[in-house]
């Protein structure tokens, strides 16, 4: 069956929205039938819900690949500018409830947004891959589902994933296929259960099914051995030194070469407060001759030194882009990479904005990374999945700026934010990389002693190295941390809290694993709190009282969780339902068992970390116990119970509606 519409129906509620089920009812997924795809010509959008088509537009199939796969083939009877695989004419929630359910985008590197706030049909969010987005994906989930819509065609072509009111789409937007050619699609399309309770996540299991074909496409990226074991760059803004001083530069980097002995300059092209990131190849005469001879210097002395470079992005719209697909543009970048190298004696370098933004055919930008074109000793701003290069992610944590305010940061997540940023999600699927994350862009602004050194601390939690413009001591404390487990040489890939439950409340954990398959775990224990654990596997592992650690399991014990262990200190009920606690009834009857007599501390914090109130803190025999609290007097919002023994820490969330 085929449908026709305006091409405005693809962003506005029109007509058709008479058909299509209400933001409460719910499709059944069906991951064997065939799904819809969608063309564009003449400006007029068509609509095709069978798998088998000939028409006086084209002639068409979709079949099923394996591995969740589908391949769509056309041959064009007339000039088709647009192909949206696959389609969705109706919304398919994961199940009843979308309260709970959140969209997970590859924007920077990774966004999340509630279901909630984009519930409108056809009011899409799109960005186009590569550039805009890291992969060419869009995820929906929530604690126990996922579905996963990707592209996964080889060679990689450009994308843009879609996603609104329960529906994801991916369209190909300026394909222009002419009459009596052909072409064909591939998508990833896949439902995946889990259980986030027991570090089962779904949007990772979700994830997980993409990094797999990704993984049969393209090799393991390698790095330069320096940079695979330095600790990050030191960061200089040239632009924003009112007076150049070499020996000043070199006194500061001279207390951080051997952590970080990489020195980036930035604004080398730009006189004081003239802009980082002019359109500039040569370097501004107010550098004289010493920027180039400290660069020289340092580069003789073993260390690594890079300015900026980057694509020609465009200064206007009479002055566009050049794309790394044209003769044009790759000739400006090599013309500055190669000046950087043979003029100006760096011997690494950074190549701004090429994973944010589309370049040109994905294949042909991804062949430059051979070496010589984008030399191996380089790192882009931003991931791009298919480009092997070390990535700079500094400005992920904050995000976009509404009127002067971060869409990310300190204790904003998925399920407490409208929208947020979400870097684990991008560092999940692309765990591998090295990445870089520090003062640059806009995370300056968690940077340092007066922030709790909040984007040090991703850093570490993330497996990142540092970008920074104002080292710190605390850089060191987690080098030495760091150090303890030869952390670098063992090559750790990010996992995050993959196979990890019941971490406490207030700690943050993140799983990686070695080159051998050894598991090392990551920990944020800022409060200092001591006898706290998680568990692993089923496994107890027991946090250091330190504000940062590392658990090597390969050299630590973990205390196996047994039969005669399975009746443990538990948190287990809360009621009424946490996710419903109505104008009705407001007060939450909290369930919980001890299974020999102990000290227990059960206690009720905000979304913010901040203890609301002690319900409990005695001795009390083994049992079963039952507590009630009145939430009549709280707004609404996220709420946290934590039932604290001496070996044991549960924790429940409820989510307060008014």
């Amino acid at each position: 069956m085929v449908h026709k519409f305006p091409t405005y129906f693809l962003f506005l509620t029109c007509i058709f929205i008479t058909q299509i089920p209400t933001a409460g009812s719910a499709t059944t997924y069906d991951s064997t039938v065939a799904p819809e795809f969608a063309i564009v010509t003449n400006n007029v959008l068509y609509i095709y819900s069978s798998p088998n088509v000939d028409d006086s537009l084209l002639t068409a199939t979709v079949i099923y690949l394996g591995d969740d796969q589908w391949q769509l083939s056309i041959q064009a009877k007339r000039l088709i500018t647009d192909v949206i695989f696959p389609w969705q004419s109706k919304r398919k929630p994961l199940d009843n409830n979308i309260s709970d359910d959140i969209f997970y985008y590859p924007f920077q590197t990774g966004q999340s947004e509630k279901a909630t706030n984009r519930n409108i049909d056809w009011t899409w969010f799109n960005l186009t891959y590569p550039g805009g987005c890291f992969a060419p994906l869009v995820v929906m989930a929530d604690d126990r589902k996922a579905r996963i819509v990707a592209a996964v065609n080889w060679p990689p072509r450009k994308v843009s994933p879609m996603y609104a009111a329960q529906r994801m789409v991916l369209k190909y937007e300026g394909e222009n296929i002419s009459a009596g050619s052909s072409i064909t699609y591939r998508a990833l399309i896949s439902e995946v259960e889990g259980d986030a309770s027991v570090g089962r996540v779904p949007w990772q299991l979700a994830l997980d099914k993409y990094r797999a074909w990704l993984d049969s496409k393209m090799p393991p990226v390698k790095y330069p051995d320096w940079m695979q074991k330095a600790e990050g760059f030191f960061n200089v803004q040239l632009q924003n030194r009112p007076v150049f001083s070499p020996d000043d530069i070199n006194m500061r980097w001279s207390q951080w070469k051997e952590l970080l002995p990489w020195i980036l300059f930035w604004g080398q092209m730009s006189d004081y407060a003239g802009g980082c990131c002019t359109l500039e190849q040569n370097i501004h005469p107010r550098y004289g001759t010493g920027l180039v001879k400290f660069v020289k210097e340092a580069v003789l002395n073993g260390y690594y030194a890079a300015y900026y470079s980057a694509p020609y992005y465009g200064t206007s719209a009479q002055d566009p882009p050049r794309l790394l697909d044209t003769p044009e543009g790759l000739e400006w970048l090599m013309s500055w990479i190669n000046k950087n190298r043979n003029e100006y004696f760096a011997n690494a370098f950074l190549v701004d904005v090429l994973g944010a933004a589309y370049w040109g055919n994905p294949e042909i930008v991804r062949k430059l990374f051979d070496g010589f074109r984008i030399p191996e000793n380089s790192a882009i701003e931003w991931s791009v999945d298919i480009y092997p290069a070390a990535n700079i992610l500094s400005g992920s944590l904050c995000g976009r700026l509404n009127n002067g305010v971060c869409e990310g940061g300190p204790n904003k997540t998925p399920e407490n934010s409208i929208s947020t940023t979400f870097i684990r999600f991008g560092r999940y699927l692309l765990g591998d990389r090295l990445v870089f994350l520090g003062q640059s862009n806009t995370d300056w602004r968690f940077w340092g002693p007066e922030n709790n050194y909040w984007t040090e601390r991703q850093a570490f939690l993330l497996g990142a190295k540092f970008d920074a413009i104002t080292p710190n001591s605390f850089l060191l404390d987690i080098k030495n941390e760091r150090d303890k487990v030869s952390w670098w040489k063992r090559n750790p890939r990010y996992l995050d809290i993959k196979d990890i439950s019941n971490i406490p409340f207030g700690v943050e954990v993140r799983r990686f694993i070695d080159k051998n398959s050894v598991d090392l775990f990551v920990i944020d224990n800022w409060d200092e709190r001591q006898g706290l654990s998680f568990y692993f596997k089923g496994r107890q592992v027991h946090i250091p009282s330190r504000k940062i650690s590392i658990i090597d399991l390969g050299t630590v014990g973990v205390e196996q969780n047994t039969e005669n262990r399975a009746i443990k200190s538990q948190l287990h009920q809360l009621y009424p339902n946490p996710l419903d606690i109505s104008l009705a009834n407001r007060t939450i009857k909290i369930g919980f068992s001890i299974p020999h007599p102990e000290h227990i501390i059960l206690k009720v914090y905000n979304v913010l970390g901040k203890e609301v109130k002690t319900l409990l803190n005695k001795q009390i025999n083994a049992g079963e116990f039952t507590e009630q609290f009145d939430m009549n007097n709280l707004p609404s919002g996220v709420y946290f119970f934590s039932l604290l023994t001496r070996n044991f820490n549960h924790v429940r969330k409820a989510v307060l509606i008014r």
